[in-house]
């Protein structure tokens, strides 16, 4: 099936009573054959169907508030404890005589329900018994019955199942004709001196018949939040708006029921005008510099909020003369003029007058410094804008910047730092300082004009081991002023760069070959076992490279042959004096003493690399 999405359309007025548990449950709107009610719902909900038939009225038992709604009624149900799963509340509504049947409804589906569901319709009338049913999917939450399955003036019992035979809907007992939903009313505006009026029509209503009970809601244009105006204050066919904002536009709806209609198309209105509030903004500028001609009367556009209305002119009154209807935002008067007054004209209504006065009452000094700040008046205290300072006449400074200071960054630049002109000697408001540079050899002579706001300026291109001579002056508006006192200062040498950059590639260089040692020792220690000799690296030297003992064979063998002695050799004993001290005396040290006709030990450059140093034999080391 197809059509539109669900909707509400019943009111329902409900009211929620405490009642003994022994009371008995009487309602038009009657569970299905094998359904019954909640435990906990049994004798504290009571409710009664009154006419016509699909509208739910809840009896007012006791003295408790009745509300409107039908989403009441399943707040109600689960406030009494009906979980999800169990059946809600169904209702249905028609578009017009000659619509179809549209019913919805709220709540989850039951846990156990699988596959589509029902809405299932029986005839009690005039077919009773005859029932009819149309499927949609389970997460469908609306259901259209085409007017041509329906049978006029026939009163219908409606639920809905689940594919399961789960019920979904308790079942909703309905008069066919007492279901047509009306269409929506049309609103007209009704134009007052006094405010604003709208009146509606709805259609299908006889005149001998009583108009039907109608809502009616407004709000400003562009904004989210409806109004609802109190049912009380509501005429039978209309409604005069009390207390709106002059000259603004709004929307408003209207919908009549019960059954409840959509609300209608917005009508839009704006709000009749009203006289204008407050003052409006003015000032003016002097124009002392050109005598004889007028000053410059000024003043902001008066808010919307304050004019209420349509500003058709501003009125200006320069005493004596009368006053005059100008445009907007300015207008010329002689600057010898005493006071000035500006209002607002709009077609109900003018403004008070903004008096200006114009008279001088201050014996301002030229070239002096003065402090000013503009205060606003409100009803109920003041506020004030941040001061600034101002001169009645400028002039040119009587001094320069102080303080002048030059640090080198490098031979060729050099950063300038100096001190603001004290105020006293500022004669008015500095828009920069010029910087004038020459060197001692003549080959330079500039100058550099900089902000006021500066207190220091780079300086670059600059010969290295040269000295510079260096003035500031300050200029106003009127002109600029005297310099300052010559700052010397002087460039450094390049020498010491370069030793500078020699010892940092030397540091680096070792930094580089030390970290390289580290990653490729493995690789070093193959090539220096490669290049160097033997007793560089070896700690205990090879007897077979020692050539320290010869060996003579004896002579009844044969030759003299040279060979390496299969035994240990003799232990050679060097004699070592020990240095002369007065009090220490060292003993001769005994051993075996050698033959006059032994052979002297012959010792090589291999072994002088293991033996020990004299500190090392005395105990020394």
């Amino acid at each position: 099936m197809s059509g539109p999405g669900p909707s509400w359309v019943s009111r329902t007025k409900i009211c929620l009573t405490l009642k003994p548990p022994e009371s008995l449950l009487r309602s038009e709107t009657t569970p299905h054959p094998g359904t019954e009610l909640p435990a906990q719902a049994k004798g504290e909900l009571s409710w009664e169907q009154q006419e016509p038939l699909g509208q739910v009225v809840m009896s007012p038992l006791g003295s408790m508030e009745c509300w409107s709604g039908a989403w009441v009624l399943l707040l109600a149900l689960e406030v009494l404890g009906i979980a999800n799963g169990q059946p809600v509340a169904l209702a249905c509504h028609r578009l017009g005589p000659r619509g179809d049947m549209n019913c919805s409804w709220a709540g989850p589906a039951p846990h156990n329900a699988s596959g589509p569901y029902h809405l299932h319709y029986r005839g009690l009338k005039l077919l009773p018994g005859a029932s009819q049913s149309a499927p949609f999917p389970p997460r469908q939450r609306w259901v259209l019955v085409e007017r041509s399955h329906l049978t006029q003036n026939e009163v219908y019992d409606v639920w809905v199942e689940a594919d399961d035979g789960t019920n979904v809907t308790w079942t909703l007992r309905l008069d066919l004709d007492a279901i047509v939903k009306p269409p929506p009313p049309r609103l007209s505006l009704v134009n007052m001196s006094s405010g604003v009026a709208v009146t509606w029509e709805t259609e299908g209503s006889l005149p001998a018949t009583p108009p039907p009970a109608c809502e009616l809601r407004y709000r400003l244009c562009g904004a989210s939040n409806w109004t609802s105006v109190p049912e009380d204050d509501l005429e039978p066919s209309g409604h005069e708006f009390l207390g709106l904002e002059p000259f603004t536009a709004y929307e408003a709806q209207a919908r009549c029921g019960p059954p409840w209609s959509d609300w209608g198309a917005p009508l839009y209105f704006t709000t009749p005008e009203a006289a204008p509030e407050g003052l409006v903004d003015v000032w003016r500028v002097l124009n002392d510099t050109e005598p004889g001609r007028p000053c410059l009367l000024l003043w902001k556009e008066l808010d919307p909020k304050l004019a209420r209305g349509v500003v058709t002119s501003y009125n200006v009154a320069i005493p004596p003369a009368p006053d005059q209807a100008v445009p907007c935002c300015h207008a010329r008067l002689p600057c010898t003029a005493p006071n000035a007054s500006i209002s607002a004209s709009t077609h109900r209504g003018r403004t008070k007058p903004a008096i200006l006065s114009l008279e001088r009452t201050g014996k301002f000094q030229p070239e002096v410094p003065y402090q000013v700040r503009m205060y606003a008046l409100y009803p109920r205290g003041f506020g004030a804008a941040p001061s600034i300072r101002v001169y009645v006449q400028e002039g040119v400074p009587s001094a320069g910047p102080e303080g002048l200071h030059a640090q080198s960054v490098s031979p060729t630049a050099s950063v300038i730092s100096w001190h603001e002109i004290p105020l006293r000697y500022c004669h008015g408001k500095l828009v920069n300082y010029t910087l004038y540079l020459e060197s001692a050899t003549g080959s330079l002579n500039t100058n550099q004009s900089v902000n006021a706001s500066e207190r220091s300026y780079w300086l670059s291109g600059l010969q290295p081991d040269t000295a510079y001579y260096l003035r500031m002056s300050g200029s106003t508006n009127v002109g600029e002023g005297p310099t300052s006192a010559v700052y010397v200062f002087h460039t450094p040498s390049s020498h010491w760069q370069t030793i500078l950059g020699a010892l940092f590639g030397l540091g680096l260089f070792f930094l580089l070959a030390c970290i390289a040692g580290i990653i490729f020792r493995a690789q070093l220690l193959t090539l220096c076992h490669k290049v160097l000799p033997r007793w560089c690296w070896e700690k205990i030297p090879d007897p077979v490279h020692s050539l320290v003992l010869l060996q003579e064979v004896p002579k009844d063998t044969g030759s003299l042959v040279f060979s390496l002695a299969p035994k240990e050799p003799p232990i050679t004993h060097i004699a070592i004096e020990a240095p002369a001290s007065p009090n220490i005396k060292t003993p001769p040290s005994p051993g075996p003493s050698s033959s006059p006709g032994d052979p002297p030990p012959i010792l090589s450059g291999y072994e002088k690399h293991f033996m020990p140093t004299p500190e090392e034999v005395m105990g020394l080391v």
